[in-house]
């Protein structure tokens, strides 16, 4: 995608055009503006410059992320570092170093809805800031004071072993995976695996079927502790079908392995990858222009470069591998509030459905 760096000047008209992104000039400043969109006024992006550097502690894979830093880098000017850890492990790390008043992040995100509500109650996420595009992300997708963000989106879709599953037997939605020829064939992560699992268990409960859980439960399918093996042991034939993220599917088969991408018919279960600037930040201009950027149409691009979806409503859906991948608003993500008041009841629920601890 061609990038041009617009350059408003504050004194003259001329001299900007020779300004790039992210510098100054004696007589004028530079604005971040890409493809027609200001993502960062003068004074911003001057103060996250000086400052150099932004330190993330994250959830997204690092392959992935990589691909983030590297457009922000080449946008901005600006650094990151990045620490990953799933949800629950990166919650209890954030706590404890909050607590101790060393916290290494000027910017954090999690998967978990939960999780992120109580960093806010807990003093993590206490810093307001309302990005360029505020009034285009949905009420949804953001804290009311912009205290957090879903800055992206993940689909969680089903993945089928094409070696063993022929075109004809594919299931075009979750309620085809209720018929009994899939007893014993179908691998699911457990509920607590984190905000993905959630999601999709939510979906099947809220839209598919309310007895979902319960007619899956009867088919004896295999629960693995997270998304990775589940994917692992479809594309092995250990299990045949698999509920999983879209992008951890398209991993397999890029490395050569037999599988395939269904977006279900009944819809598309997103769970949202959402965080903020902490209270403790060192780096604050630079979280702010990095919030700026991931709520952007061109930080949705890059989202969208990765099989992901951004929060811009006029950022690209996904392209890869030849998929069609659906238009944002066939996307169903648990809201905050929801999320918070049935967390525990849905695990316990499930948990006991499916005979787990």
């Amino acid at each position: 995608m061609k990038k041009f760096r617009s350059v408003t000047t504050w004194l003259l008209p001329v001299i900007g055009l020779a300004v790039a992104a992210g510098l100054s000039a004696n007589t004028a400043q530079a604005q971040l503006v890409i493809d027609g969109e200001t993502i960062a006024d003068a004074a911003l992006l001057s103060a996250a410059q000086k400052e150099g550097k932004l330190n993330v502690y994250g959830t997204w894979p690092p392959r992935n992320q990589k691909i983030l830093n590297k457009a922000f880098k080449k946008d901005t000017g600006i650094d990151i570092s990045f620490v990953r850890a799933t949800s629950r492990k990166m919650f209890p790390r954030i706590l404890a170093e909050h607590s101790a008043g060393r916290l290494g992040a000027d910017f954090v995100d999690l998967t978990d809805l939960t999780f992120i509500v109580q960093l806010v109650q807990k003093g993590v996420l206490t810093v307001p800031y309302k990005v360029r595009n505020w009034d285009k992300i949905q009420s949804t997708l953001k804290d009311s004071q912009g205290r957090w963000y879903t800055f992206m989106r993940l689909t969680q879709v089903i993945g089928v072993n094409t070696a063993i599953v022929k075109p004809a037997e594919e299931p075009k939605g979750y309620a085809d995976l209720l018929d009994p020829k899939w007893k014993g064939r179908i691998g699911l992560p457990t509920i607590d695996a984190g905000g993905s699992a959630f999601a999709v268990q939510a979906f099947l409960k809220e839209v598919v079927q309310k007895d979902y859980w319960k007619r899956l439960a009867a088919l004896s399918p295999r629960v693995f502790p997270s998304v990775s093996p589940t994917v692992t042991d479809m594309v092995r034939g250990e299990v045949h079908v698999a509920l999983a993220g879209s992008s951890t599917i398209i991993n397999q088969i890029k490395s050569g392995a037999p599988a395939k991408v269904i977006f279900p018919k009944e819809g598309i279960p997103a769970f949202p990858l959402s965080g903020g600037i902490t209270s403790s930040a060192k780096n604050l201009n630079a979280a702010k222009l990095y919030l700026n950027y991931i709520t952007s149409k061109r930080g949705g691009t890059v989202y969208a470069s990765t099989g992901n979806y951004g929060t811009h409503p006029d950022a690209p859906v996904p392209n890869l591998m030849g998929l069609k991948y659906p238009p944002q608003d066939q996307l169903w993500t648990v809201p905050a509030d929801h999320w918070k008041k049935v967390r525990q009841s849905y695990s316990e629920e499930w948990r006991a459905t499916f005979g787990r601890k």
